[in-house]
């Protein structure tokens, strides 16, 4: 799980991908991209929150609430502020 004090990827099974906050602002979409070890797509998890931050430019990971609960969920990155479409969880299994 990420930390709520260091910045970690998010990244693909094999490690190659990485989720990349694209331009950082705000609606600019969140794409799994190679991995290059900078802070577009290094994200903070807050346990309190339950919220993704983005640690360059610290806007929230953001299900799109237009395509939210749909196959191919657009998800961007947005000013942080609460919304159900900010809260993200983790599952531990296989």
């Amino acid at each position: 799980m990420l930390s709520t004090v260091s910045p970690s990827h998010i990244s693909s099974n094999n490690g190659s991908n990485c989720l990349d906050e694209g331009s950082g602002a705000n609606g600019s979409v969140a794409r799994m991209v190679t991995c290059v070890n900078n802070l577009h797509q290094k994200w903070i998890y807050s346990q309190t929150s339950f919220t993704l931050i983005n640690a360059f430019s610290g806007r929230c990971l953001d299900a799109d609430t237009g395509t939210i609960n749909q196959d191919g969920t657009k998800v961007t990155v947005w000013n942080c502020w609460g919304g159900d479409n900010q809260i993200w969880f983790f599952d531990n299994g296989p």
